[in-house]
């Protein structure tokens, strides 16, 4: 059954979420300005928004209610607007236009522009606290509706597609659309990888999630973090497939760390030569664990 929408009504709103069930929920905002009685618009009414050229758009048809495409670019007229730019290397410094949503129509070479993410804020217990936490300060700068709680530990802000914290695409015009980043790329399979990729097609089916496979986090540390384990990648999918509830994902944990302050860190164990030693020199300890 048809939506009674007016044709004269306009798209202002697109936004989507996952529910309880797993089910995807898509809602569609309409604005209709009122009419007077002479059947025109009153004075002060919004004149409609113009269509934002998209990035090596096709020439497809738009949905009804969307912003018609706009004509493709060809291989000149990319070369000129290069030619035009600041480049460094192949990419150019300029953004192109917003692209229609949901799928970005792609072509080989165009420029791809740089979409915010509104990411995923832990506050574990050894996080610093309010303002003084830079995990806090990001996430204040890139989202206006993140309000900082000044007896809150921000301990870490997440940027990726894991299930635990998944960060949302924030796109603000021609109309504000909030997006899983899983969702996205899943759309636009296209921006998670190489056009100039070496893999097999069976290397690549196998690794065709839409999921980015790294977590990349930045910490802002207070006390003493907690101790985990972390598997190799064949373990990883074991505990996953068996307890996917406590093990969320499929990927072994390797990490790397760089410091963006003055930062101090106990990596790796004793000897364990060294560790007898010390155990043995503090009978206390021989009492509780016993003599190996």
């Amino acid at each position: 059954q048809g939506l009674n929408i007016p044709q004269d009504a306009k798209l202002v709103a697109i936004s989507t979420e996952k529910q309880a069930d797993g089910a995807q929920q898509w809602t569609l905002t309409y604005r209709l300005e009122p009419q007077s009685s002479s059947g025109i618009a009153p004075q002060g009414a919004p004149a409609p928004m113009a269509p934002h050229p998209a990035c090596g758009s096709s020439g497809t048809t738009a949905a009804p209610g969307l912003p018609p495409p706009p004509p493709p670019l060809n291989s000149a007229q990319i070369l000129s607007k290069r030619e035009s730019k600041n480049v460094i290397g192949s990419a150019s410094l300029d953004s192109p236009g917003v692209a229609p949503f949901p799928v970005l129509p792609y072509q080989p070479g165009s420029p791809n522009r740089l979409f915010p993410l509104r990411c995923a804020v832990m506050t574990y217990a050894w996080g610093k606290i309010g303002a003084d936490s830079l995990v806090g300060q990001l996430a204040a700068s890139g989202d206006a509706d993140f309000a900082i709680d000044e007896n809150m530990p921000y301990s870490e802000l997440w940027m990726g597609t894991h299930a635990s914290g998944p960060s949302m695409v924030m796109l603000e015009e021609p109309y504000r659309i909030i997006t899983p980043l899983y969702d996205w790329l899943k759309l636009n399979p296209f921006m998670r990888k190489s056009t100039k990729s070496n893999l097999t097609n069976e290397q690549q089916a196998k690794g065709s999630s839409a999921g980015l496979p790294f977590l990349f986090k930045v910490l802002s540390v207070r006390t003493a973090l907690s101790i985990q384990a972390h598997p190799d990648k064949t373990l990883a999918e074991q505990l996953h497939a068996e307890k996917p509830s406590y093990y969320k994902d499929s990927n072994h944990k390797p990490e790397m760390a760089l410091a963006v302050t003055p930062f101090e860190a106990l990596c790796s164990f004793q000897k364990i030569n060294s560790v007898l030693e010390n155990l043995r020199a503090c009978p206390e300890l021989v009492a509780v664990v016993g003599e190996a």
